[in-house]
């Protein structure tokens, strides 16, 4: 039945088989499915071992787990992979955090490897790569990343401790992610990257890669900073659209009309001026959903957000990344009292519409810190009338949240 199906149909279907796609991008990891695929169709028949060796783009995923044995095996298969995917682009999934605790001239199959990778950056498509900055030394020798053009690059997520390269000229890269304790991060040019538009930083030395941020405002759409920040002066991003902010104290100094999404953590809410909130609210007129994790004791900083209609409680992916799996936030129960109405006539985020109780963290001694009452009580008194109408979905893991759905059917739905 094989021989009916015409080849160029066979090979349309082999490639929906082997697609890699970074759906949560940065978050793709090993996959081991993509790795094996190729080999598996290749041993079903004759036919297919033809098809698929002579199409090379059916070999292009690169991708090696996080271990530090075997690296004879992972060796050959590189190898058949460089042969086989010809002049193709390629996505690299490199990610060997045990390899810093090893030496690679004591290891030359795990030596070749990274060699080899490196000197195929001219076909990076997406690349992941992870490691300490001396085992780039010793993979590129005399040359450093710089030195290539990657034309085919997209996508590039970039986890180094030490000195960070100087990465290779990428008209076509459209986001980084970059985590490093890199005392300069100042390595990536407007005009070796003029496609960039969505960037993530989480540095330990944060101050020394404003300046790179600065250079690259006028065409960012998607910004994520995790750490902490020491800035001075005015940014101006005229085309931002989502804004992420793990310290969020200077926020007055961001001017971003087109914003739509802002994410920050709350836990400093205290130390926030509300002026300085306003500032910012005054001139990003289009903000309309807010994410917001930590401990969240009060939400009358953010009231002028007046325009507010989602709200979030979760982490964003962006930060899990950086700060691992945990996505908890601990809401104060006099939070949901400013939600519903206050003595003062301050109504917080009159406009609101649909607010999101987000997975938390399974981690010990984590929770969320509400309780079912308290989210009862907010849904009866948000929906009343006397306020506003507001849609409340509630994580299929939040405590309680089969109580909330068989009580509430009307304005409660559990998220999957």
């Amino acid at each position: 039945m094989d021989d009916r199906v015409p080849e160029d149909i066979l090979i349309v279907v082999f490639g929906n088989v082997l697609a890699f796609e970074s759906i949560e991008w940065p978050l793709p990891s090993y996959n081991k499915e993509c790795a094996r695929a190729p080999f598996t169709l290749a041993a079903v028949c004759s036919r297919w071992r033809h098809l698929v060796t002579q199409t090379s783009n059916l070999w292009s995923y690169f991708g090696f787990p996080s271990e530090e044995t075997q690296h004879e095996k992972h060796l050959y298969r590189l190898e058949l992979l460089i042969t086989n995917s010809k002049n193709a682009p390629i996505d690299v999934v490199f990610n060997w955090r045990a390899s810093s605790q090893c030496k690679f001239e004591d290891t030359p199959a795990s030596f070749d490897i990274i060699t080899k990778l490196h000197m195929m950056c001219p076909r990076w498509r997406y690349a992941e790569i992870e490691y300490k900055s001396d085992h780039l030394k010793c993979s590129l020798g005399s040359r450093q990343l710089h030195d290539f053009e990657a034309p085919f690059l997209e996508s590039l997520v970039i986890i180094f401790r030490g000195h960070v390269p100087q990465l290779p000229k990428a008209p076509r890269l459209r986001q980084i992610f970059l985590d490093s304790d890199a005392s300069d991060v100042s390595f990536i040019s407007p005009l070796q990257h003029p496609s960039l538009v969505r960037l993530i930083i989480w540095s330990q030395k944060f101050t020394y890669s404003q300046p790179y941020c600065a250079n690259h405002a006028q065409q960012l759409t998607y910004l994520c900073i995790i750490d902490d920040m020491y800035h001075s002066g005015n940014w101006e991003f005229p085309r931002l659209v989502s804004l992420t902010l793990d310290d969020p104290l200077f926020i007055d100094k961001i001017t971003a009309p087109l914003i739509e999404r802002l994410a920050i953590n709350c836990s400093d809410l205290n130390n926030m001026s509300r002026d300085a909130v306003q500032h910012f609210a005054h001139r990003a007129p289009l903000l309309t959903h807010l994410v917001l994790w930590g401990t969240i004791r009060s939400l009358i900083t953010l009231e002028p957000f007046k325009s507010t209609r989602t709200v979030v409680f979760q982490r964003p992916a962006a930060v899990t990344k950086a700060f691992g799996p945990a996505r908890c936030y601990h809401l104060q129960p006099q939070v949901l009292e400013e939600l519903n109405e206050r003595e003062d006539d301050i109504v917080v985020w009159p406009n609101l519409e649909r607010i999101t109780f987000g997975q938390h963290s399974r981690s010990k001694g984590a929770r969320c810190g509400i309780i079912v009452d308290d989210v009862l009580s907010f849904i009866e008194t948000r929906n009343s009338g006397r306020v506003a109408t507001a849609q409340v979905s509630v994580a299929a893991d939040f405590p309680g949240s089969a109580a909330l759905f068989g009580k509430h059917t009307d304005v409660v739905q559990t998220l999957s």
